[in-house]
């Protein structure tokens, strides 16, 4: 190949590159009944009123990292579920939580989309 040539591939990879990056990642946008970790974040700087975030992993997992107020699944009472306006449900990847959409005249429950680790990739530890 001669120079020429390779001046353009390389120049053709760099534009390449550049839009990449422009364009964001490769992952899904959260579906409707998600929260991206970065809003979830914003919401709970905001202090947003009727918020509970509840964590569906183990108490271990728990008590090594969890995101700021949130509530062991477990231990959440079905008062305190049922007067929040939105509830955040997360694991560590996806949460599925079936027995908390079984509310009825509750809140509207939406699942963290990537869980724990979308939240300290995006939140905690963002690049």
């Amino acid at each position: 190949m001669r120079f020429h040539s390779r001046a353009i591939l390389a120049l053709v990879a760099l534009a390449a590159g550049t839009l990449a990056a422009i364009a964001g990642g490769s992952d899904p946008p959260p579906a409707a009944d998600e929260v991206s970790a970065a809003d979830l974040a914003q919401w709970i700087r905001d202090r947003r009123p009727g918020l509970l975030v509840v964590d569906a992993r183990t108490a271990e997992a728990f008590d090594r990292d969890r995101i700021p107020g949130a509530r062991l699944i477990a231990e959440i009472e079905a008062d305190r579920l049922r007067s929040a306006d939105t509830v955040v449900v997360y694991a560590d990847a996806r949460a599925d939580a079936p027995a908390l959409y079984g509310l009825s005249n509750g809140p509207r429950v939406l699942r963290l989309h990537g869980g724990m680790t979308a939240w300290n990739e995006e939140v905690i530890f963002p690049v």
